[in-house]
């Protein structure tokens, strides 16, 4: 439904994403925060950085989020409990990814560096990981632009 109002609404909805949000993330499940990602990159790729400052604001708490709910996955031999690690994981990189193909890398700046590295660790380790080659591809992918945009920063042509 929410996916909807912001196709029709457009910027008429921004004042009420906030408190939304806020609702949303409010004692979620591993399921709702699966579901609310994907109105987030909505989000993101049509606002960009009208929503950016509210996004830094929710991007640790989702991300931690998904990795408590990713420790809670623990028995590796069960085939159900293995496919909803690996959702979960898509779900995290996907959001991860939209923020960076969005150029919206001042989300993942905004966060202390201690999250940085652990953000940077996760697309590493997804990279290495991850048995499918398209989704080690899309961290690559992920590495590679997050290099290119701090490598500009710190080193202006």
């Amino acid at each position: 439904l929410l996916h909807r109002m912001v196709v029709c609404l457009g910027e008429d909805i921004l004042p009420y994403i906030p408190l939304a949000v806020s609702h949303l993330l409010k004692d979620c499940g591993q399921k709702d925060l699966q579901e609310f990602i994907p109105f987030i990159n909505q989000l993101i790729t049509r606002f960009k950085a009208q929503v950016q400052p509210m996004v830094s604001q929710i991007f640790m708490p989702i991300v931690q989020g998904i990795f408590n709910f990713l420790g809670l996955l623990e028995d590796e031999s069960d085939p159900n409990v293995v496919r909803e690690k690996q959702s979960l994981q898509k779900c995290y990189l996907s959001f991860v990814g939209c923020i960076v193909t969005n150029n919206q890398f001042q989300i993942v700046v905004d966060q202390r560096p201690e999250h940085i590295q652990e953000i940077l660790s996760t697309l590493v380790q997804g990279a290495l990981d991850f048995t499918e080659p398209a989704t080690q591809k899309y961290c690559f992918g992920c590495l590679k632009k997050l290099v290119e945009i701090w490598g500009r920063i710190v080193a202006p042509r």
